[in-house]
């Protein structure tokens, strides 16, 4: 059953907004960006032999499930996937996402080895998804209901640091 209605992606332009909106306000982009409403994919089946298209990430949990990133329109992408065999649904609405530079920044808000990215573990005492964006900065999703939270504690360590180094 599609539920292609609950996605970001179907919705007119200004009916939506980020979760991060107002954490985010005034906060610089050379250091973190708001990455809500990337298209996200939740995968649940056999996800071991899954091909992804051009501008896609497969993010493997385990061999029954994935989160598959996506530039394109996510609902769009959940049917294809859905037509390999495994369930699959947008979850773009779901997640708050944070592409954060400063490596000294995501050190105070997790001990997660970045050499296991993409990966899920805990960030700022929540579960997250953390993966690699092609700027080399580290994307970091959380559920949407916390990511003001997170966004906040970004911001408290950016302040803590006063301009630590970018990491790219």
């Amino acid at each position: 059953m599609s539920r292609a209605f609950l996605s970001p992606a179907r919705c007119a332009d200004d009916a939506t907004t980020s979760p991060l909106r107002r954490a985010l306000e005034g906060a610089d982009p050379a250091q973190v960006r708001d990455l809500s409403g990337e298209g996200i994919v939740e995968i649940r089946g056999n996800v071991e032999g899954m091909a992804t298209d051009a501008g896609e990430e497969l993010m493997r949990l385990s061999p029954r499930r994935a989160f598959l990133f996506t530039g394109g329109d996510a609902p769009a992408v959940a049917e294809r996937v859905r037509s390999g065999g495994v369930l699959a649904y947008d979850m773009t609405g779901a997640y708050a996402g944070l592409a954060i530079s400063d490596e000294q920044v995501l050190r105070r808000l997790t001990d997660l080895d970045f050499g296991q990215i993409p990966t899920a573990g805990s960030f700022a005492h929540v579960s997250a998804l953390f993966r690699r964006g092609i700027d080399g900065w580290i994307h970091v999703y959380v559920h949407q209901e916390l990511g003001h939270y997170v966004a906040e504690a970004v911001l408290d360590a950016l302040a803590g640091l006063e301009g630590g180094a970018e990491w790219h």
